[in-house]
């Protein structure tokens, strides 16, 4: 996915090999709200998105978190 590729071509993929983002929904099917966050090694939210597709908010999530991190950009 989207998070662990940029994670991975930072140079970061062999540290980050606990969780690195958990997504979930809410509201109903038929118009659903996906909530990505990302964590950093220690566990931490560092990064959080919300959007109307898992796309949307994995890209929202990893925006916020390149922000936590601007010198990786």
């Amino acid at each position: 996915d989207g998070i662990r590729v940029l994670v991975r071509s930072r140079g970061l993929g062999d540290v980050y090999k606990r969780r690195t983002f958990s997504l979930s929904v809410t509201g109903p099917s038929h118009s659903p709200t996906y909530t990505a966050e990302v964590y950093n090694v220690s566990n931490l939210i560092i990064g959080k998105g919300v959007g109307h597709t898992k796309k949307e908010a994995e890209l929202n999530a990893a925006t916020s978190a390149l922000n936590y991190y601007p010198n990786l950009v």
